[in-house]
């Protein structure tokens, strides 16, 4: 009802606010037990903070929005490789060269290079569903759409090592 209202342009604003501040307040108690999928509180919350006055998101909904954001930026780095993996993956092609130690290395970096680019693979798909799911159509870029970018940007860069970063931000501008 309340994006509706939103969509419409018939909502009188305090009404709509109230709506408002009663839906953000049922998503923020569903906390540890999710009733609302992530990518459809994010959808919301986009369309709510696009359509929102300016000067009266006494809601919270954009600050929201961010923190579903670095949620959502969470859950796909709960899979970032680590050095050991590529490791543990080469422990047999280890073995059989254990007497120089440059291979070694060479087929670790390797091997974790590639985990690395699949890794980045699956973020950016992740990330594209994400912006794929979003109703353009209903949105105020300018308001929601840089702000979300830059969130998602700089969420990953302060997560991920600097290598998995730059691949994945080449990626992104590729794609």
């Amino acid at each position: 009802d309340v994006l509706l209202g939103l969509l419409e342009g018939n909502e009188d604003t305090e009404q709509m606010m109230t709506r408002v501040r009663f839906c953000n307040e049922e998503l923020k108690q569903q906390s540890g037990n999710r009733e609302i999928p992530l990518v459809v509180e994010i959808w919301y919350l986009c369309v709510v903070s696009s359509f929102l006055p300016r000067n009266r998101d006494d809601s919270g909904s954009k600050q929201m929005l961010m923190d579903a954001i670095d949620h959502f930026v969470t859950l796909q780095l709960q899979h970032e490789p680590k050095i050991e993996d590529a490791i543990q993956q080469n422990s047999t092609i280890l073995r059989d060269v254990s007497d120089d130690p440059n291979a070694q290395q060479v087929a670790i970096d390797k091997t974790f290079a590639d985990l690395c680019q699949k890794f980045v693979g699956s973020v950016l798909n992740s990330v594209r569903e994400l912006f794929e799911a979003l109703p353009v159509q209903d949105l105020d870029l300018q308001t929601v759409g840089r702000p979300l970018l830059k969130r998602l940007l700089d969420t990953l860069h302060a997560h991920l090592c600097q290598e998995i970063f730059l691949d994945f931000r080449s990626q992104l501008s590729e794609g």
